[in-house]
């Protein structure tokens, strides 16, 4: 999680009081917290969510590209907290409009609202559905060599040289 208009450590201990009990493992990747274990608790500096999100129920995150692609990749619903950053914000509409996620303003990143919304997502198989969709579509499109690809028919045959 980046940081915009909440703390990682008021993240970290809402996300605790959330999970705890429930038997998910929460990972949460931040340099401004220091890293630790603490029962299903895991924060570091670093996490490889490419290994993680195939086995993920949810993907809580900040609404950067790199994380919204990710989850749509592997299917993942969504709850992202933008804090104030226009593109989050915007990828976060985004993703609701699919209907692979849902949108957390910082000022109700609490342990009912977390609860409540990883229940809805979990439980509403439609979420996993559009995130898996969408990111069907997103493989489809051919990633890096099908941009090229795009790329190299627009150009005229005479700069191809």
């Amino acid at each position: 999680m980046g940081s915009g208009g909440f703390s990682p450590r008021r993240l970290i201990r809402a996300l605790d009081e959330a999970f705890r009990g429930t038997g998910y493992e929460i990972y949460v990747s931040t340099k401004q917290a220091r890293p630790l274990t603490r029962g299903t608790i895991h924060v570091d500096r670093w996490f490889d969510f490419d290994r993680l999100l195939p086995e993920a129920a949810i993907s809580i995150h900040h609404g950067g590209q790199n994380s919204v692609v990710s989850a749509l990749v592997h299917g993942v619903p969504q709850i992202i907290c933008t804090g104030r950053h226009y593109e989050r914000r915007f990828n976060a509409r985004s993703v609701e409009q699919l209907g692979a996620g849902v949108r957390l303003e910082a000022r109700d990143i609490t342990p009912r609202r977390l609860r409540d919304l990883m229940t809805e997502l979990r439980d509403d198989p439609s979420y996993a559905r559009a995130a898996r969709d969408a990111g069907e579509r997103l493989l489809g499109l051919g990633g890096l060599p099908g941009v090229l690809e795009i790329l190299h028919s627009q150009v005229a045959p005479s700069k191809r040289r």
